[in-house]
């Protein structure tokens, strides 16, 4: 992923296909949330935003 693309997913904030963690202390969290994701319609988990 190129640094335009970050900042265009960051622009567009947590929502139904993205969500923010704010480190990798949430890491069991975010995982959680990938899988969710991957069993869904697809979607992002951006670490350290």
């Amino acid at each position: 992923m190129i640094h335009d693309e970050l900042l265009h997913l960051i622009a567009q904030g947590d929502g139904p296909h993205l969500e923010f963690k704010r480190s990798l202390a949430e890491l069991e969290d975010g995982v959680r949330t990938v899988a969710a994701f991957a069993n869904a319609e697809g979607g992002a988990a951006l670490f350290s935003v």
